[in-house]
């Protein structure tokens, strides 16, 4: 028959820390416990009724959870127990979170401001040098950032990986400068036209205004309209 005195229970905090993986004070501390499916750590402990880690952390260093709110990782690592990577939030500023860190993909994620179809088309202009990086951003109402990013591949991975510009190759044809006033003439911009002849807008515009190529026929443009933007 065992004697002596009863095993003393870990108290909440005690039992916490002893599954947490503490690194430096600004890095994630993943949980070295049982997890959830979706990911969460997962302790158990008789004085409370929560069993996700993350709220743990929050409870034992930081206090109690306002009713109706989420604990939310602004590293967006579900594992991480950091106090320091925790906050209180809505459901929209979880989304928001996941948003930014590119988890959400595309046009699935919520704050999205663009198409798959409108990422292709951003991807393709600026690739033959149709427009630059600001003219595309106030086109699609976004930021300059965000085009960077995609065309860099950092955002919208799935779409495509960093682009190069094409390279303008041989000197223009008489009949490719007779054909860019003629298209001008009719209403196509030297955006649209950049694009169809591979060029870069400036030298569709030398060429339209009969800055370049004076000795060709062909409609010149006498008065610069405003292009489309």
């Amino acid at each position: 028959m065992r004697t002596g005195r009863p095993k003393e229970k870990l108290t909440l905090e005690e039992k916490f820390w002893t599954f947490v993986n503490k690194k430096g004070i600004n890095d994630c501390w993943n949980w070295k416990g049982n997890h959830f499916k979706q990911g969460y750590g997962r302790m158990y402990h008789h004085s409370t009724k929560e069993g996700k880690a993350h709220r743990l952390s929050y409870m034992i260093n930081t206090g109690e959870i306002p009713e109706g709110v989420l604990v939310c990782h602004t590293c967006n690592n579900k594992s991480c127990v950091n106090p320091k990577h925790l906050y209180v939030g809505t459901n929209d500023d979880n989304m928001r979170d996941l948003a930014n860190s590119g988890i959400l993909k595309g046009e699935k994620n919520p704050a999205s401001k663009l198409t798959v179809f409108e990422v292709l088309r951003i991807r393709r202009i600026y690739a033959k040098r149709g427009k630059n990086t600001y003219e595309l951003s106030k086109q699609y109402n976004v930021s300059q950032i965000l085009i960077s990013q995609i065309i860099r591949g950092v955002s919208w991975k799935h779409v495509g990986g960093p682009l190069k510009q094409s390279t303008p190759g041989k000197r223009l044809t008489n009949k490719e400068v007779i054909e860019m006033r003629e298209l001008y003439q009719k209403g196509s911009n030297t955006h649209e036209l950049a694009i169809k002849f591979d060029r870069y807008d400036s030298t569709i515009e030398r060429v339209v205004f009969g800055k370049t190529h004076k000795n060709l026929s062909g409609p010149i443009a006498l008065i610069k309209r405003k292009e489309k933007q």
